[in-house]
């Protein structure tokens, strides 16, 4: 497994997969779904007004060709509330994204961190 840390705008990486997280209680605007381009957090929200994307704990949403993306997908998963995360949690999540991106057969994937997140969390992922 290779793990490469970047700093570099999410619109910009053309891999099979880009995966973002966002909490429960604004799963538009939370988490590092909030660092995604303005094309991007529109397309969200029309999955939020259809009650597709909440924002539950490890709730996952995979979007074919995304708005404002270079990437393939995007698969935002649901960290929860807020007040309820941490680097244990942020580790689970990356797993089950990783599980659910590799049962589709995708094996390249960037993690899109977010503002706010500090060195334990890129830990976290990467473990």
């Amino acid at each position: 497994m290779k793990i490469e840390l970047k700093r570099e705008a999410a619109s910009t990486l053309a891999l099979p997969a880009v995966t973002a997280y966002c909490f429960e209680d604004d799963p538009i605007s939370s988490g590092s779904a909030a660092s995604l381009p303005e094309e991007t957090r529109t397309q969200l929200s029309e999955l939020k007004e259809n009650g597709e994307l909440k924002g539950k704990v490890f709730e996952r949403t995979l979007i074919h060709r995304p708005a404002g993306l270079a990437a393939q997908k995007l698969l935002v998963v649901g960290a929860g509330k807020r007040e309820k995360f941490t680097p244990f949690l942020f580790s689970r999540l990356a797993g089950a994204a990783v599980r659910h991106l590799r049962a589709r057969g995708v094996r390249q994937i960037a993690w899109v961190v977010g503002d706010g997140n500090g060195p334990e969390h890129v830990a976290s992922v990467a473990e």
